[in-house]
């Protein structure tokens, strides 16, 4: 075999070898879900327990991405931009429409299509991809999206977030999550509203009333117990008085009748004036009662 035919089979094994070790350096982000493809957002899938929307209707807006990944060391990656070392990988969206669509992504300024920029936060950097129309179409069973890294031997990296934007720019799973369902229009209530029993007035009164009665009655049946029983009284005592009254005037008369009144019938005027002065008397006793009653 001729020198330049070693030479040739040598550099063809030496380009295979270095093929095959690039392939090989192609790295996912920690904190993807697949570690080789490098899938990182699953949004469609055949699996139900996998996907993050099960129908396309969520998604129909989705036109980019934002990624931001956390250097694992934060010198390795900072000397490496200063010395030109080139640090980059690939934006992958894997669809039945898409394919394994690839973009490519580096942390050299205009070197790629793509390009990590430096945060306020020292180490941590966020690419931002959009286009002009919905990355998938409404007939994919299967959506995902990857990033890899294709020089793990110079930097690691981690990823802290991602949003899925929609055309507004806005993260399509704030917009799902603040959309309402549509109101509807509740019939209306023909119930009749409750019956309420009205409280019963004068509970108390009544039984007011009723003692007043039963003290009404009492007292009528006390007054005319007591009216009968002066009656009684005044006639018994007027009639004895009366008696008394006549018998001693009488005495009275037949003893000075001749001495001083000789000729004078006995009138009876005295013992009238006494009985009028004994009912006068009973009838003010009669009077007192009735006010103290």
């Amino acid at each position: 075999m001729k020198l330049r035919s070693v030479i040739a089979a040598v550099a063809a094994v030496a380009v295979a070898a270095t093929t095959t070790v690039t392939s090989f350096a192609a790295a996912a982000f920690k904190g993807s879900i697949n570690e080789q493809s490098g899938m990182f957002v699953c949004l469609l899938s055949d699996d139900a327990n996998v996907p993050m929307f099960t129908s396309f209707e969520p998604m129909k807006d989705l036109v980019g991405v934002e990624l931001t990944v956390k250097a694992e060391d934060k010198r390795a990656i900072e000397s490496a931009i200063a010395d030109g070392t080139w640090v980059g990988g690939g934006l992958m969206f894997n669809s039945n429409s898409t394919g394994w669509e690839q973009h490519e992504w580096s942390f050299q300024e205009g070197a790629k299509e793509l390009t990590f920029m430096p945060t306020e936060k020292r180490g941590v950097y966020t690419l931002t991809y959009t286009q002009d129309k919905p990355i998938f179409a409404a007939t994919d069973t299967y959506a995902q999206i990857c990033a890899q890294n294709w020089s793990e031997g110079v930097a690691q990296f981690e990823i802290v977030e991602f949003k899925l934007l929609n055309s507004k720019g806005e993260d399509i799973r704030d917009a799902a999550s603040e959309e309402k369902p549509a109101e509807t229009t509740k019939p209306a209530d023909t119930t009749a509203p409750a019956e309420v029993d009205e409280p019963v007035e004068e509970t108390v009164e009544a039984e007011d009333t009723a003692e007043v009665e039963d003290t009404a009655e009492y007292t009528e049946d006390v007054l005319v117990t007591y009216e009968e029983t002066v009656d009684e009284t005044v006639d018994v005592t007027v009639d004895e008085t009366v008696d008394e009254t006549a018998d001693e005037t009488g005495a009275a008369d037949d003893t000075d009748a001749d001495a001083s009144n000789k000729g004078n019938p006995d009138t009876g005027v005295a013992g009238v004036a006494v009985a009028a002065g004994v009912l006068a008397l009973a009838g003010a006793a009669v009077v007192v009662s009735r006010k103290r009653k």
